[in-house]
Parts: C-alpha cells; structure tokens; sequence
C-alpha cells in the first residue's frame, strides 16, 4: 500500500511540474518582445530588402512550419517595410528612427574605466565615440537600424565625429542632445 502512495505522489509531483515548466516556457516565449519575434521580424525585415517575399519561405523554408508569433512578426515586418519604402515611418518619426545605440567599454582609461555593455540615449554622445568604438543603433522598437541608415547621421571631422546636417533636419532635440 505505501509503495502504491509513493508512486502517485511521484507521479503528481512529477505532473505538476511538467505543467509549471509548460507554462512558464509559454508565458516566456509569447510577445514582442521575445527573441523569437525579433528573429522573425528581422529575417523577414532582410529578406524583403534582398527583394525575396521576405516571410515564412525566407526564413524558415520547407524545414518546418512558422509558429504563430513568427507569422505575427512576418506580417508586422512586411506592413513596416513597405512604411518604410513609402517614408511612412520616416515621416512619423520626423525622419529619424534613432533611439538608443550601444557599445563594449573595455575599462580602459579611454572608457573612462566603464566596463561592458554601454547605452547612448543621443546623437551628440554617439558621435564622439562612433568613428572610434564598433556601435549598434536601435529604433524605439529595439530592432536594429543598418549602419547604412545610421552612418547618415555623422561625418567626421579630424578625429572626431559630428552629427550631420541631415540629422540636424531630421532628428528631433531629444534625439540629437537627449
């Protein structure tokens, strides 16, 4: 009879917590802000710049079928790209989608003794260090802006960086000085 106890316990208690990882894995996984969005979004973002449907077949091919957030962010990446051809999103923005950039300090002297991940929040500050550190620049959705787009902000002057006139008619105050 205890032995029979034991094994229903342990089945419960093994039952249990295949339910709370399930759910937990689940809570994780949905959203916009989850890996697998971004991923989605930005292969399908790539693939309609390389002129390809830019969708399921691009990203995921024959290999499996995409889940429902990746469709989600397939449609999302679709809708903003054509914005983006037109100078929709451009235009609400004020021509600038910066809204942060970040970099790797290394402690150094130079770095002011920062270590790590480091964020820029504006133009100005970007542009001391963007001739001279490896940086990536994001949009208010936290999808990568190409260094193609961002380059256009900046144009050096001796050894030192400077916000553009193109960004100085595009980008808002808080933007270009924070």
């Amino acid at each position: 009879m205890r032995l029979s106890v034991e094994n229903t316990m342990r089945k419960l208690t093994l039952f249990a917590l295949i339910s709370l990882l399930s759910c937990g894995s689940a809570f994780a996984a949905g959203g916009k802000n989850s890996a697998e969005y971004r991923e989605a979004y930005q292969c399908a973002l790539n693939g309609l710049k390389e002129g390809s449907a830019g969708g399921a077949a691009f990203c995921v091919g024959n290999s499996r079928d995409p889940s429902k957030l990746e469709e989600k962010a397939y449609a999302d990446a679709e809708r903003d790209f054509k914005r983006m051809k037109s100078g929709g999103i451009a235009a609400a923005q004020g021509g600038c989608a910066f809204h942060h950039a970040t970099w790797i300090a290394n402690g150094t002297h130079a770095d002011g003794f920062e270590e790590g991940l480091q964020q820029i929040t504006n133009l100005k500050a970007a542009a001391n260090l963007v001739f001279m550190r490896d940086m990536k620049f994001y949009d208010s959705r936290n999808m990568e802006i190409p260094w193609s787009v961002a380059q256009k902000w900046f144009y050096k002057k001796g050894d030192r960086g400077e916000i553009s006139p193109f960004a100085k008619k595009t980008c808002n105050k808080a933007q270009l000085t924070g």
